[in-house]
């Protein structure tokens, strides 16, 4: 087992991984994606960042004791962390709202931000 440190560290390798990735979708789609193997990249770097923030949150989760049922912030968090999955898709399906989750992903960021930092509902 690894140090809630190391834990947390993956966690945010992989929140910026993934915001990377959600960055490069959204300029891709503003540039009328011209150029696949940049989307492809881009993609591979959202889906890796997700497992990456999974498996340090999870792990900083157990190191932290915390099991199910599991406090409202963490819950609010799996939502947001959920959401930041499906942005690709809306990215991809409807390119004009790129801009709409350029802020969407800032916002779920914010969110989830303010939940690991200050814990309210618990």
């Amino acid at each position: 087992m690894f140090s809630i440190l190391t834990y947390r560290l993956v966690h945010l390798l992989g929140l910026g991984l993934t915001l990377m990735g959600i960055a490069a979708l959204t300029m891709h789609a503003r540039n009328r994606g011209e150029n696949p193997s940049a989307r492809k990249l881009a993609v591979a770097s959202h889906g890796v960042g997700l497992l990456l923030m999974l498996v340090g949150g999870f792990g900083a989760m157990a190191r932290m004791g915390i099991s199910w049922p599991w406090p409202p912030w963490l819950m609010i968090k799996m939502v947001a962390w959920l959401a930041l999955g499906g942005l690709p898709a809306v990215i991809k399906k409807k390119p004009q709202l790129a801009t709409a989750m350029w802020w969407t992903t800032f916002a779920l960021l914010g969110l989830a931000a303010y939940m690991a930092g200050f814990k309210p509902l618990v």
